[in-house]
């Protein structure tokens, strides 16, 4: 039986025809120099070649459709950078490490699943690694040095709202 005030089983199905298209890069010093680096880069593009996209009224009813041709598809993250950057002191005991992140902002959604854009951010953390033995590691550190609100563009919506979730 039904759950109270649910109207039915979310159904997926395939969409139709689409294309994804992007690149990963990642490149990571040697381990054989003090300085470490690390640095990637990520994006995708996907498009749906035909869709539809639904109206609805206050009662959530249908009322309407519209066939929409090359809508962007839903839920694919915008383009995100790291670099991680590491130096190797007292023979490698201490490591002293920082870490930049940029994530572009998502303007392209889709308009077929009414989805939101989000915002670019950066973020840099600090982190220091002690260590002791070949069993024990200390490492302590600061995540979110600038104390940037952000939402990742993936991150839920606050119920009844257009509002994500912020990390």
């Amino acid at each position: 039986s039904l759950t109270n005030g649910v109207h039915g089983v979310k159904v997926f199905q395939n969409m139709g025809d689409a294309t994804m298209m992007g690149f990963e890069f990642g490149y990571t010093s040697p381990d054989i120099y003090k300085w470490k680096l690390g640095v990637t880069a990520a994006v995708t593009q996907g498009t749906l070649a035909e869709g539809t996209l639904y109206t609805f009224d206050e009662q959530n009813n249908a009322t309407g459709s519209e066939v929409i041709k090359n809508d962007p598809l839903a839920e694919i993250p915008p383009l995100e950078l790291n670099a991680n950057l590491a130096y190797k002191l007292m023979n490698g005991k201490i490591i002293p490490a920082v870490h930049f992140r940029y994530v572009a902002a998502q303007n392209r959604i889709s308009e077929i699943s009414l989805e939101p854009t989000s915002e670019s951010f950066n973020l840099l953390d600090f982190r220091l690694t002690y260590h002791h033995n070949e069993v024990l590691s200390v490492v302590g550190g600061v995540n979110n040095m600038m104390n940037t609100a952000y939402t990742e563009h993936l991150n839920r919506r606050v119920l009844g709202t257009d509002y994500r979730i912020y990390e």
